[in-house]
């Protein structure tokens, strides 16, 4: 426990790093194989002198030998690991970033919506409608061509095709992670639908507003925790409760010798 003390800053880092992880899968394999071994030295070594406690003392044993192994090889595994020192990474809660872009392509309406978070599975989705404004069928790609508007031209970056949406006709969605922050793009749209002709649209995308906080760091500490009024009670409930079963567990057997004298 001294050893965790010193490897681990706090309680935090002990469940969210794998130093952490790997010290609590320990300490609870040590707790199982100390209560093997108190059932071992308590319960079956005292009659070992019966035949029937021989078979149940056997499996108990195994289980308490492949429990200490278990623990060995947990410990090798922390050992190898950093220390769960420093500063924790927090992610900072950040207001969504509301789009919502329509243009047109040829005789078909495409609209872009999303709610920007600054997280990598941000995505921006593209509904095409046809000119009665329900969602298309059959596009075979959507194609969108990214591009850097600069003093006096346009520099083309990437040629991304968007991914179908399973769950809606005429919607696909883009990675936001393709555009930069704090740029204007220029968006070019084809859509390829199966009579083979392409429609292709423009549309403007400003990111200079997509101003996320990054990750600030804090400082984790070990603490005495914060005990409720009633963890006393249960506390002492179930020691009662334990002493009884274990009183019950000795004076079992001893009672039955003197009920058959």
């Amino acid at each position: 426990m001294a050893l965790t003390a010193l490897r681990v800053d706090g309680v935090r880092n002990l469940g969210d790093l794998t130093c952490g992880r790997l010290v609590l899968v320990k300490e609870a394999l040590l707790a199982a194989a100390v209560a093997t071994a108190a059932v071992n030295r308590l319960v079956l070594l005292p009659r070992l002198s019966d035949p029937r406690w021989n078979a149940v003392g056997r499996p108990v044993l195994t289980v308490e030998a492949l429990v200490l192994a278990g623990a060995v090889a947990v410990a090798g595994a922390r050992s190898s690991t950093p220390a769960a020192e420093g500063p924790r990474a927090v992610p900072v809660a950040t207001r969504a970033i509301l789009i919502a872009l329509a243009t047109t392509a040829g005789d078909l309406a495409v609209h872009i919506d999303a709610a920007i978070l600054g997280v990598e599975d941000d995505v921006l989705r593209v509904r095409v409608d046809d000119a009665a404004g329900r969602p298309l069928a059959g596009i075979q790609r959507l194609i969108v061509e990214t591009s850097v508007v600069r003093p006096g031209e346009a520099v083309p970056v990437a040629r991304v095709d968007a991914a179908p949406d399973a769950d809606a006709a005429g919607a696909f969605t883009l990675p936001a992670a393709t555009l930069a922050v704090g740029r204007l793009w220029t968006l070019d749209i084809t859509i390829r639908v199966a009579d083979g002709e392409d429609r292709v649209g423009a549309v403007a995308l400003d990111t200079s507003s997509w101003d996320f906080a990054p990750p600030r760091l804090v400082e984790d500490a070990w603490r005495w925790p914060r005990i409720p009024p009633a963890v006393p009670v249960l506390l002492l409930t179930a020691t009662v409760v334990l002493a009884v079963g274990f009183r019950a567990v000795f004076d079992g057997p001893a009672r039955s010798r003197r009920s058959r004298r």
